[in-house]
């Protein structure tokens, strides 16, 4: 019988709950181009080549008022109830948390854009700094040290400025 090292179990935990490591699937292995690539003839195989992905080029289209609005009292709902998931300690609580804040985070980077430099970009940047905020509460939930309580008011101070930043942004974008 294999014995787990209760520190090694939480890691575990935090990287499947934070989308780091997905338990339900082996991960593939990456697919990287040879550093001679531009040497080989056309007629040899290049099949585990990858062509980089081009940037995107137009700015999404803008979200009703509405939409925005929807979306960000979403994420400030979730960030309001992590102290008390935080405090029950539940594994499967704390997993869906992370889930709906990355899911969140996935559905404000298609609604605003991926860049503060888009029209509603810090509300993509409340989202990515909410999640953050979450993470440092989630990884410093049993230190009390100054560094660590620095580090989560930091990412709290990050978020705040973010989601203010936000909402001037909707307010004077959106009508």
């Amino acid at each position: 019988m294999i014995k787990l090292d209760i520190k090694f179990a939480f890691v575990l935990f935090l990287a499947t709950s934070c989308g780091i490591l997905n338990a339900q699937q082996h991960p593939e292995p990456i697919k990287v181009s040879p550093p001679d690539t531009h040497l080989r003839s056309k007629n040899e195989n290049t099949s585990s080549y990858q062509e980089p992905k081009v940037p995107k080029e137009s700015t999404p289209k803008l979200p009703t008022k509405a939409e925005a609005i929807r979306l960000i009292e979403m994420l400030e709902k979730r960030i309001g109830n992590s102290d008390s998931i935080l405090r029950k300690g539940d594994f499967k609580a704390l997993h869906d948390h992370s889930v709906a804040l990355n899911q969140i985070k996935e559905k404000a980077e298609n609604m605003f854009g991926d860049s503060v430099f888009e029209p509603l970009g810090y509300c993509f940047g409340a989202a990515m700094m909410g999640r953050s905020f979450w993470q440092e509460k989630l990884f410093n939930k049993s230190k009390s040290d100054a560094i660590s309580l620095q580090l989560i008011d930091s990412a709290r101070k990050r978020y705040i400025d973010n989601l203010e930043l936000c909402k001037a942004q909707i307010t004077e974008k959106l009508r």
